[in-house]
């Protein structure tokens, strides 16, 4: 059976009223009643009758007849046929036109369907309104058609064009199946003069299936916006003096971690579009930038994703290791339970401990926290022992690891360290300890104590030292720095004691006796004592005869001052001065 379709002359007709093209391979599928019903609806038309859907020629504009011829045993071929003694057509004279030139022809027969012709009318005319409205419109110009000329030099003029705020606007109807190729080269034609470009359709339907090739071309171009002239964007038009379109526009949203578009819509008018002067296009939602925006926040999902998988994958690796190791610490934990239960030192803990690396020391550490800190933090269960051998072993051995950022009752380690009552440097030594592990200090150490500062004559004589000694390793914070101030405690406190006019740091009786046991037994830092005594002598303790008499002495033959400490001691007393 032979199902080659038939090959004819006329392959495509142009319905002069709406624009469309006609296939004659789809129209000569119909039914013969549909066929000869359009065959009558056209004798009418030639007959000078008024009728609707004539169908004409795309490259003349004649109308065409409905012809039909034998073609085998009982079978007739359709077909569309020029008269006889009509004008001349390249059909007819089987002219050759190139294949953009045939595509010219039919995209500029379309713009000469009635309904392009009406709708390009009302476009100029509502764009009249909103110049005489006031708007910012200027130069409206509606394209002249010439219907005798198949084929111009150059591509028609737009259908209409204005000025509108200085930028030049050209509007493109689309009615009928348009050649991308086309759309491509006024595109890019307007683009090059710099115009804007509107495309609009008269009917627009939302569902993809049924959207021509060509409506999606312009959509996908158009940053997914559509714009249409419907009846009620008609209306509006007519109502506001102010020419309005039906923009059908997609937004991207995530669904199923994919990136979907729904369609939205709303009536706009030429002030609520956006001017793209980077491609001369015209849309009023960015559905574009929205699509760039989820399709980062995507990968930014995946990237997370990814991120958190590889930190649980490596958390389960961790927590297997971690169980391995603390099994095998064991023998070490045996030996820290019964360290503390005795509180006697084991060679053979310290020997292990060297041992160990740093995820094994940090594991320990955490064994440690748990098991010995009774449901408080570890420093705070050594400290309630801070003179035993197990709490001094745990904080003078810097491998074992201490979180000393935990709080009692909001109380920090250093609050709590300089609250103890013992011997200030034995504190001293263990905050020392603290800082070595790792201990930062806070603002509430700051105001903490300042506020003891501030009331230090409410305090008694060793808790006076302990907020003396602890201020200034407040302000030093460095481990290297306070073992300094650490090791001249007995400097340190003398010179305190003449600033603030009592004895600090020593059972001495009074100023005196303080000025004469400096002077006795730190000669290598006299100079420093006379400064603060100058600063403030409470006890005007350089103006006794006596101690004059051993100043003398001192200068008759004096020694070289001492000056490895000068750095912070400059720090915690800037106002003391050497000669």
């Amino acid at each position: 059976m032979n199902n080659i379709a038939p090959k004819r002359t006329i392959e495509d007709v142009l319905n002069l009223e709406t624009g469309e093209p006609v296939k004659s391979s789809d129209f000569f599928k119909k039914t013969d009643a549909e066929i000869h019903r359009t065959r009558i609806n056209q004798e009418r038309a030639i007959q000078g009758f008024e009728t609707n859907d004539v169908l004409v020629c795309y490259y003349c504009k004649q109308i065409i007849k409905i012809k039909g011829k034998p073609e085998g045993k009982g079978k007739k071929i359709k077909y569309f046929s020029h008269f006889a003694d009509t004008n001349e057509c390249h059909i007819k004279t089987n002219g050759k036109y190139s294949k953009e030139e045939v595509q010219r022809i039919k995209y500029n027969g379309a713009k000469e369907s009635i309904l392009h012709i009406s709708l390009k009318e009302f476009i100029a005319n509502a764009l009249e309104d909103a110049k005489a409205n006031g708007q910012p419109i200027e130069d409206i110009k509606i394209e002249k058609i010439f219907k005798e000329q198949a084929i111009s030099k150059e591509w028609k003029k737009p259908d209409v064009q204005c000025k509108y705020f200085e930028k030049r606007l050209v509007f493109e109807l689309q009615l009928s199946t348009t050649f991308l190729s086309v759309i491509v080269q006024r595109e890019e034609f307007y683009k090059e003069h710099k115009t804007f470009i509107l495309w609009v359709f008269r009917n627009f339907d939302l569902n993809e299936d049924l959207q021509k090739f060509t409506q999606k071309d312009i959509i996908y171009s158009n940053n997914r916006n559509a714009f249409v002239l419907t009846d009620k964007a008609k209306e509006l038009s007519a109502k506001n003096k102010e020419l309005t379109l039906l923009c059908h526009y997609q937004i991207p949203k995530i669904l199923s971690e994919t990136v979907n578009y729904v369609w939205e819509h709303k009536y706009v008018t030429l002030s609520e579009l956006t001017y793209d002067s980077n491609n001369f296009r015209i849309y009023y939602y960015d559905s574009d930038k929205r699509f760039q925006q989820l399709e980062q926040e995507l990968r930014d999902r995946v990237e997370k994703a990814r991120i958190a998988a590889q930190k649980a994958q490596e958390e389960r690796e961790k927590e297997g290791r971690r169980h391995r190791i603390q099994n095998d610490l064991e023998p070490i934990l045996l030996l820290f339970r019964e360290f503390r239960e005795n509180d006697i030192e084991k060679l053979e803990l310290i020997r292990q401990i060297k041992y160990l690396d740093k995820e094994e020391l940090e594991i320990l550490g955490d064994v440690l926290e748990n098991e010995f800190g009774n449901d408080q933090p570890f420093w705070y269960s050594l400290l309630q022992t801070p003179k035993s051998n197990f709490t001094s072993f745990v904080l003078r051995h810097e491998e074992i690891q201490l979180n000393c950022e935990y709080k009692i009752d909001d109380i920090t380690a250093f609050q709590y360290i300089a609250s103890i009552d013992l011997e200030p440097k034995f504190l001293g030594n263990i905050y020392l300890n603290f800082l070595r592990k790792g201990y930062k200090s806070t603002s509430s150490d700051e105001i903490w104590i300042k506020e003891k500062v501030r009331k230090y004559t409410e305090l008694n004589k060793q808790e006076l030292e302990r907020v003396v000694l602890f201020k200034y390793i407040w302000q030093l914070k460095s481990p290297e720095l306070v073992k300094e101030i650490l090791e001249i405690t007995h400097i340190i406190f003398p010179l305190v004691s003449f600033k603030l006019g009592m004895v600090l740091g020593s059972e001495l009786k009074n100023l005196i006796s303080v000025a004469n046991n400096f002077l006795e037994y730190r000669k290598e830092y006299i100079e420093l004592m006379i400064s603060a005594l100058k600063l403030k002598d409470t006890e005007g303790v350089l103006k006794r005869e006596s101690f004059q008499k051993k100043l003398d002495i001192y200068y008759r033959n004096p020694i070289e001052q001492k000056t490895d400490y000068d750095e912070v001691l400059a720090l915690i007393l800037p106002e003391l001065k050497r000669k």
